[in-house]
């Protein structure tokens, strides 16, 4: 049985509880996705996701507890079992690998995650950082966390076949990666890069024969060039799935040639870290919402992103792959340490950021007119109007060759930027959503 593209959102969100590639083989004895949620529901307090009060709201607001009874009645997806990792692993990701116990069917599904939990997390003898790695992807080709997928991958495949045994050796195997957000990237670069990688020893029957990924951001016009041959022979086994208004999934050029499918989930309760979460594209019964069109915010979210990379491509002087690294060093601090206006400021004021930030923020433009005339936000909006103001200027010098004067003007935006801070962390103490999280983003 292969699993539908629904089931396969639950598999990708079960993943976000980092306990599940704890729970891999012991004492010689798989373990079942039944008996990790039996476990769980046993004392559920000890379990949590990444997401858990990260942002404000707790895993039961952001539906983890709709996708974990929705397996719970699933008896397929409870037999599953998880056969890597294992104990015996040295663990540096939280992304499984499943089969079907039925050695007839060989079905094999490769989880993948963002490992946002661990991060940074040394991985042979470098130092990765999941939110650094998100950032490069925007001008490599292959960041070290992508390459370490293709591992995981290997990994997982003899994994399986040792668990398949030595009579289905010959077989093919049916298999299938999937992963949301940073885990659907990781899915589709592999599923793209997967035979080049292997060269001499490639074999069709450990090949993936399906990929589908949710709300996952795109990739440098790198990679698109150095794999353009290997997109276009192998695009088609890829299924994007994005809200019609997502954020994530519209950062970035999209691999040309994959199906792009996307869901009307509504206005989430969870604000605004409701569109990125997967149980809002879910109904009661486990069944996508409707689908419909991308919304014109994900539209300019895509255009914006795609040329600000090519901007930014060809700007002298400008150190852009240290400033990606400030960015991402950034936000980790935010997301993951709510340090606003302490070691994340420290890492996103530097000059080149501010410069790269606001030629962003110059082709964001409409998007940041249509926030606030959906929204209605009229909160400091002197102060907006000011670093719209300096961010125009910022990109009149980049456009004239001037980067003297685009420095000094980032100077002057530093100020603006720091309150522009200060009012969205004022926001999210105060329980104000809505206004902290719209002054974070303008």
């Amino acid at each position: 049985m292969r699993l539908s593209d629904e089931k396969l959102l639950l598999l990708d969100t079960l993943v976000y509880f980092a306990k599940l590639s704890d729970t891999g083989k012991e004492n010689d004895e798989y373990v079942s996705i039944g008996e990790f949620i039996n476990d769980m529901k046993k004392g559920i307090d000890d379990y949590e996701t990444i997401f858990n009060e990260k942002f404000v709201y707790n895993d039961k607001q952001l539906g983890m507890d709709k996708i974990i009874d929705l397996i719970d009645s699933d008896n397929y997806l409870k037999d599953l079992v998880i056969i890597y990792p294992d104990s015996s692993n040295l663990k540096s990701t939280s992304s499984v690998c499943l089969v079907d116990p039925d050695p007839e069917k060989l079905d094999v599904y490769v989880i993948y995650v963002g490992n946002y939990a661990d991060s940074p997390y040394k991985y042979e003898s470098k130092e990765i950082s999941t939110w650094g790695n998100n950032v490069l992807g925007a001008i490599q080709s292959d960041t070290d966390e992508q390459k370490r997928q293709l591992d995981f991958y290997n990994a997982s495949i003899e994994a399986a076949r040792a668990y398949f045994g030595e009579e289905k050796e010959n077989e093919d195997l049916n298999i299938t990666v999937s992963g949301h957000s940073a885990g659907g990237n990781h899915a589709q670069y592999v599923t793209i890069t997967y035979k080049d990688y292997m060269g001499d020893n490639y074999e069709t029957i450990n090949d993936i024969d399906k990929c589908v990924s949710f709300d996952s951001q795109g990739f440098s016009f790198e990679f698109l060039k150095t794999y353009s041959q290997a997109i276009e022979n192998r695009a088609d086994k890829i299924t994007s799935y994005c809200p019609t208004d997502a954020t994530v999934g519209g950062c970035m050029p999209s691999i040309p040639g994959i199906e792009e499918k996307f869901i009307d989930i509504g206005f989430p309760n969870a604000f605004p870290i409701g569109y990125h979460m997967p149980a809002e594209m879910l109904n009661e019964n486990g069944e996508f919402k409707q689908e419909g069109e991308p919304s014109l915010k994900y539209t300019l979210l895509k255009k914006a992103t795609t040329c600000t990379l090519a901007i930014t491509e060809k700007l002298p002087g400008i150190d852009v792959e240290k400033t990606l690294v400030e960015v991402g060093e950034f936000i980790d601090a935010v997301a993951n340490k709510g340090d606003v206006l302490g070691e994340g400021k420290d890492l996103i004021f530097s000059k080149d950021s501010i410069i790269v930030l606001g030629i962003l923020l110059k082709e964001l433009e409409p998007l940041v007119d249509l926030n606030k005339a959906t929204l209605g936000i009229t909160v400091a909006g002197a102060t907006i109007n000011e670093i719209d103001n300096c961010i125009e200027e910022i990109g009149d010098f980049v456009e004239s060759g001037d980067i003297i004067q685009a420095i000094d003007r980032a100077d002057e935006t530093f100020c603006k930027l720091r309150l522009g801070l200060q009012l969205y962390q004022g926001g999210m103490l105060t329980g104000n959503q809505v206004v902290g999280a719209v002054n974070f983003i303008i």
